[in-house]
């Protein structure tokens, strides 16, 4: 007999924590409601948050910390999101039927199962972080007795509140060639919502914005320029954040020609580097802030960047019409 089986995916909402190399490995502390989180079998929770690399696993937890198997890129307080991509099937579990796995929480069907070569690819490359559509693959783990092996649906992306998604371009990009970019999308839903569009000189770590903070300001990025929202911030409005490796940060908050997005509503964002400073434009109208100093290092290379991230548990979808880029020829 063939019969459906439905599950419902899990998730620790971000909170604040404060991650510590102990030992080689990362330690997260201060968390809570972790009563969920196990590290059985190996790659069932992962980890995101500051200092977190990219698939970090979870392989020990208690009712306040947890530890991953990597060590942190970044050390002290931050915030911190868990989600489980491994979830056990039935034990009376034969075969899949085929297109019948689907995301109700998205109305998408679900790539796969994949093979070892496809789940490298988008778990670890930019084409995993570009993709918002979740795709499956079979674990089968053994117990310590080798007994019949339980089987386990591996999902990617895994579920956490606060989940994101980017595009990101070349590091090949200056404002000593004149780069530019000029981006036009919408977002269905643009409460809870975090959005960056601009040019950056580096990834952040795993579902991490470049921008941090939009009220002291903070950014990850050394060099940078970018427009960007956060409505979890004191300041919940569009904003101009630009850094340089010798450049104070800087965060203007406009006042037109918008400052808060419409939901379902194309939006055009363009960002012009010219040696050390950084334009902007939204809907096609200059944005004012200051142009007397300077923004970023002219030598600097730079990404394109587009950072999509929700704030909450509902899924934010986004519809990228176009992306333009330029730049004068080295």
């Amino acid at each position: 007999m063939i019969r459906e089986y439905d599950f419902t995916i899990k998730g620790i909402a971000q909170q604040n924590g404060s991650i510590a190399n102990v030992g080689g490995v990362g330690v997260i502390t201060g968390l809570s409601g972790l009563t969920p989180v196990t590290s059985s079998p190996a790659g069932t929770w992962i980890a995101f948050g500051l200092g977190v690399p990219n698939n970090a696993i979870i392989t020990a937890s208690t009712s306040s910390t947890v530890t991953i198997n990597q060590p942190p890129t970044a050390t002290g307080s931050g915030t911190f999101t868990l989600g489980q991509n491994n979830y056990p099937l039935p034990t009376d579990y034969e075969r899949p039927v085929d297109n019948t796995f689907w995301d109700r929480s998205r109305f998408w069907s679900m790539r796969g199962p994949q093979s070892p070569q496809q789940w490298q690819l988008y778990k670890s490359s930019v084409i995993g972080r570009a993709s918002i559509q979740r795709r499956f693959r079979f674990l089968s783990v053994r117990n310590n007795s080798d007994d019949f092996p339980t089987t386990y649906l591996s999902i990617d992306p895994d579920p956490t509140d606060n989940g994101s998604q980017s595009l990101v371009g070349p590091i090949i990009y200056s404002g000593a060639n004149n780069a530019g970019m000029e981006v036009r999308l919408k977002n269905d839903i643009v409460t809870d919502l975090n959005l960056e569009v601009g040019f950056i000189d580096a990834v952040p770590g795993s579902n991490a914005s470049g921008v941090t903070d939009d009220d002291t300001p903070t950014a990850v990025f050394s060099d940078g320029a970018v427009i960007q929202i956060d409505t979890d911030q004191t300041l919940a409005t569009l904003a101009l954040v630009t850094k340089g490796a010798a450049v104070t940060i800087r965060a203007t908050t406009l006042t037109s020609p918008i400052t808060v997005p419409t939901a379902a509503t194309y939006w055009t964002f363009r960002c012009q580097l010219v040696g050390q400073k950084a334009y902007f434009w939204v809907n096609g109208v200059l944005v004012p802030h200051a142009v007397t100093v300077n923004h970023i290092t002219a030598a600097t290379l730079l990404a394109p960047w587009i950072y999509v991230r929700t704030r909450d548990t509902t899924t934010k979808l986004t519809d990228v019409d176009y992306v333009d880029l330029w730049a004068d020829r080295a």
